[in-house]
């Protein structure tokens, strides 16, 4: 059976201006409690507990508040009021959140951050379009001080550094690359800027056969087959000088000229010096019993003077009337001695002074 608790205050209670305190007691077999004033001004209210309202008027004003330990006060310091569910605030199940005010720091806003560096969030899940509470993205990391990750201006996809992927514009590296596998630039370029910048790679740096190593719109290194390799400007088709260790004139370089090499002084101001063990020059030697007029079109070579002759003309293309031809006579003859080697255009005629004994040995250099 239901029991009813009723208070009656009636008219010849009077409120002074202080606070007047009305205790009661929780009860578990009470189903609600009522409380009705009435102040000497003939205006009543009521707190009713089992509605949860709270209507009514007090001119001596008072208000209502709770302490946690299921007891009521009444005090009359302020305005009664009544409260419209709902109308002013968030309900119990949160479900009237669009027509409440929420405070602005529990919404984004321009000036305010999710977290700052002395109350951070621990991590942060995404769940994307994958299957809810099965398919998820976790933002986190192991900071030692307090970082910053900043993302470009654009719209992109993050990459990967466990696996291959797939750059569709350049990309450029302030710093070095150190690597232990393979740099493919197949579809794109690797620029490496700054001063001290530079590639770094324990597995070595590799190109495709028909690509080149180039700086810029400069010289090009390209490897035309297997143990051959090709220094050309960067149309390929000329080259100035290979310089070695400077480019002032304290340093030599190798030049091209034509089909010829030259060593000149890496400033190319002058010609440079050369020195060898051992000079090894492209020549014909002529065999014993072979004696007679020759062509030879080499720097270096012999011929044979018969006996009794005493001249022995050479055709050679290296020749000018400029040439300086050096012979000597390499066979032992009582009467044979050089008397001259006279230049001129494709050839060399060597006279001796005296008729050959017997056949002699006669060798030769070009210098031009």
């Amino acid at each position: 059976m239901k029991k009813l608790i009723l208070f009656l205050f009636l008219s010849s209670l009077t409120f002074a201006q202080r606070p007047y305190t009305i205790r009661t007691a929780y009860l578990p077999e009470v189903d609600y409690a009522a409380i009705l004033f009435q102040p000497v001004v003939t205006t009543s209210g009521r707190l009713q507990t089992a509605s949860g309202t709270l209507s009514g008027a007090c001119s001596p004003n008072g208000s209502i508040r709770y302490d946690g330990a299921n007891t009521g006060k009444l005090c009359v310091s302020g305005t009664w009021t009544a409260l419209a569910t709902g109308s002013s605030g968030a309900n119990t199940a949160l479900s009237n959140l669009a027509a409440v005010s929420i405070n602005a720091s529990l919404t984004p806003q321009t000036t305010l951050n999710l977290g700052a560096q002395a109350t951070p969030w621990k991590e942060i899940w995404f769940y994307g379009s994958g299957t809810f509470a099965s398919h998820s993205f976790k933002l986190t990391g192991t900071p030692t001080g307090h970082r910053v990750i900043t993302f470009p201006d654009a719209s992109i996809t993050v990459a990967r550094t466990d696996a291959a992927q797939t750059f569709t514009g350049n990309q450029t590296f302030t710093g070095a690359i150190l690597g232990q596998g393979q740099l493919d630039g197949a579809n794109g370029n690797f620029s490496v800027n700054g001063s001290t910048g530079g590639i770094v790679t324990a597995a070595g740096l590799q190109m495709g056969s028909s690509s080149s190593f180039y700086w810029g719109s400069r010289s090009i290194i390209t490897s035309p087959a297997d143990g051959n390799i090709k220094i050309s400007d960067f149309n390929g088709t000329d080259f100035g000088r290979l310089q070695l260790g400077g480019t002032t004139s304290s340093y030599p370089s190798i030049k091209r000229s034509n089909a010829a090499l030259e060593v000149r002084l890496a400033d190319d101001s002058a010609y440079g010096d050369i020195k060898v063990r051992t000079y090894l020059a492209d020549s014909t030697i002529t065999a014993g019993g072979t004696t007679g007029n020759q062509t030879i079109n080499k720097s270096v070579g012999t011929v044979n003077i018969a006996a009794a002759g005493t001249t022995v003309t050479v055709t050679n293309s290296l020749v000018t009337t400029s040439s300086i031809v050096l012979a000597v006579i390499r066979t032992n003859d009582s009467t044979a001695t050089l008397k001259n080697v006279v230049p001129g255009s494709g050839s060399f005629v060597i006279t001796l002074t005296a008729a050959a004994t017997a056949e002699v040995s006669i060798g030769f250099v070009v210098i031009n």
